[in-house]
């Protein structure tokens, strides 16, 4: 994700004021506004770009890959010091890596569980299950069990023993319906907690972000998941649509770019770049919640006609039965 640059442009003397991050997954670039004039509306710039590599113990100049002839200096060194010491960012750079199948799965089943997800209950009680499952399944295996530099056999072998144990939990939701109200109630708690803590939490949880944004998440999943066993059909619908509507946007941005994650704006806050949040993650935001809104409320129709559908059923029944009889 590339963050914007500071609105405003100053001096060469106040550079280092100006310098904004971009932290991906294999590295970090600082990018200094322009300075002196060079040309007719031209300036000086400086982009300095650290590239993990964690064979390099010292920084080394990439020349192939560095500008150095004026106004726009561009230099990259690479350093294993540029490298994330967290595996979790080696999830991010595996979906971005293999983007197109993860693009299509996300915007296809987000698309359906939005506009579809009461209507198939069982279904959906199956892919909530196995999608929380398996995404849990990745973070562990990313986080714990890889070394620094894994092959993409590897990385392959635990995406698919990940897959497997989501299906394993995929199915337990079906066959314990009870299980499933819950993880669909914790899957739109997910989805609140996002809301949230990217519009209103981290502008207040700047002391301790990342203490904010896991009781965010976890007050928000364990509430709406016991909501659920109370409010099963509200829930489901709610689930399905803003979740789908979620997964949908999370698909697109993998293309386009700029939807931080929690985690991400979680970094942003420690390192304090809140103002380098962009803009777009909100358009994102406000997106994702219209079509969620726009899948509820089809969902909810679709709802109350199947409900009339079964009232008049019952009524003819009955008849039929007072007829026999």
């Amino acid at each position: 994700m590339i963050r914007r640059p500071p609105r405003s442009t100053q001096s060469r003397s106040s550079a280092a004021s100006d310098v904004y991050k971009r932290q991906p997954q294999g590295g970090v670039v600082f990018k200094y506004n322009p300075g002196d004039e060079f040309a007719l509306n031209e300036k000086y710039s400086l982009e300095v770009e650290l590239e993990c590599d964690r064979d390099s113990h010292q920084m080394v100049l990439d020349k192939l890959k560095s500008h150095l002839i004026a106004p726009h200096y561009r230099l990259r060194y690479k350093t294993n010091q540029a490298c994330p010491t967290h595996n979790i960012y080696l999830i991010l750079n595996f979906i971005q890596e293999n983007r197109v199948i993860f693009v299509i799965v996300a915007i296809i089943f987000g698309i359906i569980e939005c506009f579809y997800g009461k209507k198939l209950f069982k279904p959906t009680l199956f892919l909530l299950g196995f999608t929380i499952f398996t995404v849990l399944s990745l973070v562990f295996f990313f986080q714990f069990a890889l070394s620094k530099a894994p092959t993409d056999t590897i990385k392959w072998v635990l995406v698919g023993i990940s897959v497997l144990i989501g299906t394993i939990f995929g199915w337990l939701a079906v066959k314990f319906s009870k299980l499933g109200m819950f993880l669909g109630g914790a899957f739109l708690g997910f989805v609140l907690a996002s809301v949230l803590y990217n519009t209103i939490i981290y502008r207040i949880a700047l002391h301790q972000p990342d203490l904010a944004l896991y009781l965010t998440i976890v007050i928000c999943m364990i509430s709406l998941g016991v909501l659920a066993f109370y409010a099963t059909n509200h829930i489901i619908i709610l689930a399905t649509s803003f979740g789908g509507s979620f997964i949908a946007a999370k698909g697109v941005s993998l293309f386009a770019g700029s939807f931080p994650n929690l985690f991400e704006i979680a970094k942003m806050i420690q390192n304090d770049q809140v103002n380098d949040i962009p803009n777009s993650a909100y358009i994102y935001i406000a997106c994702f919640m219209l079509v969620g809104l726009i899948g509820s409320v089809y969902q909810y129709m679709e709802f109350k006609k199947s409900k009339e559908l079964e009232k008049e059923r019952d009524i003819y029944n009955k008849l039929h039965d007072y007829e026999s009889v």
